[in-house]
């Protein structure tokens, strides 16, 4: 008697989808702990609301449609729950574009109505339950709630000079949007809003498993996506630990980021990679720093705690020479200061390690 083969699930799934149906019942985003900040400036979305405003002015030019790219998800193909992998960016500002416009809506039933783009009100007679659209990271997910997704809440705008990293970002691009649109006609806004649920399209790639969109994240960072090499460094511990720890890991790992900056986080690994390698670097940061550094593999927790955040301590103090000549005195901060002056970066890991003296660490 023949066996017959168990059915695989597909290995990638690509549909276009208009921005009705990607803000729908067949959809429930999350941002994954490991994914960098909400990132897009005021320059990204100008551009994407005069880019939609011209394919909606111009029909017989646009075809009376307009792209808006794709995005990457972690789904299965009979759920709703998506971890997005790639398009956190685009996801992000159409809900905040979605949310200024469903509050500047003066008709309350229009306003209901576009309600249901940013929140799906359960039902029992469809199964469904009460859940927000997008889920950002947790970072972010209840200042984005309470600050943009909430019905009303972009009528009271946030000063961004009192914030910083990703929570400036949204309320500057919140602050953006609402200026531009209360410029509008109520008849223009509502033009814009079916235009965007009609004719604006995303390709919607979904993928079964963490695994293979952990592939198709590095490749996608290997053909330019604007992904840092901690990112995919971020990517790999937080998959190897699961998810009871992850949460706390990324929070972690996070407040690392967000204390030194991304652009210095990265050269704070490289510091550290060049710590336990002690020799010129032959592969990518991304590729080379689990080699060398064995707590990375063996125990995340003890690299987080044992390696990343203390170094993280040291190099910030770096930054500081007066809070080193409390500490060690005005000649250490002399020298610091001299360093400093130097035209590359060499001195740093030796400096780093000598801050670092009282962790365990081992060389074979």
């Amino acid at each position: 008697m023949q066996m017959s083969r168990p059915v695989a699930l597909s290995p990638v799934e690509a549909h276009e989808r208009t921005i009705r149906d990607v803000f729908s019942d067949a959809y429930a985003f999350e941002i994954p702990a490991y994914q960098r900040p909400y990132a897009w400036e005021e320059d990204q979305v100008r551009e994407l609301l005069t880019d939609i405003l011209q394919a909606m002015d111009n029909a017989e030019a646009s075809g009376g449609i307009y792209f808006l790219g794709s995005i990457v998800l972690i789904k299965l193909p009979n759920e709703t729950q998506a971890k997005v992998i790639d398009g956190q960016q685009r996801l992000t500002t159409l809900t905040i574009l979605l949310s200024v416009l469903r509050d500047l809506t003066t008709d309350q039933y229009m306003c209901f109505e576009r309600e249901s783009y940013i929140f799906q009100k359960g039902s029992s007679d469809r199964g469904t339950t009460d859940q927000y659209r997008l889920l950002l990271r947790e970072r972010d997910r209840a200042f984005f709630l309470k600050h943009v997704q909430n019905r009303g809440a972009t009528n009271d705008l946030l000063d961004p000079s009192t914030l910083d990293g990703s929570r400036k970002r949204i309320a500057e691009n919140t602050r953006y949007f609402r200026e531009e649109l209360e410029g509008m006609s109520e008849d223009r806004r509502n033009k814009l809003v079916a235009f965007i649920v009609q004719w604006c399209y995303l390709v919607v790639v979904a993928v079964p498993t963490a695994q293979a969109a952990k592939r198709i994240f590095t490749v996608l960072n290997a053909r330019g996506l604007d992904l840092m090499p901690t990112d995919i460094l971020k990517a790999n511990l937080l998959e190897r630990v699961g998810e009871p720890q992850s949460a706390d890991m990324a929070k972690r790992w996070e407040a690392v980021e967000d204390q030194l900056g991304r652009d210095t986080f990265v050269e704070l690994f490289a510091h550290i990679r060049m710590i336990y390698e002690r020799e010129k670097p032959r592969i990518s940061l991304e590729e080379g720093f689990p080699v060398s550094v064995a707590q990375f593999i063996a125990d995340p927790d003890e690299f987080i705690s044992n390696v990343l955040e203390p170094i993280a301590d040291a190099y910030a103090l770096l930054g500081k020479p007066s809070v080193i000549e409390q500490q060690f005195g005005p000649k250490a901060a002399k020298a610091v200061r001299s360093l400093h002056r130097i035209d590359n970066k060499d001195w740093t890991p030796p400096a780093l390690l000598r801050l670092w003296n009282d962790s365990p660490i081992f060389f074979s």
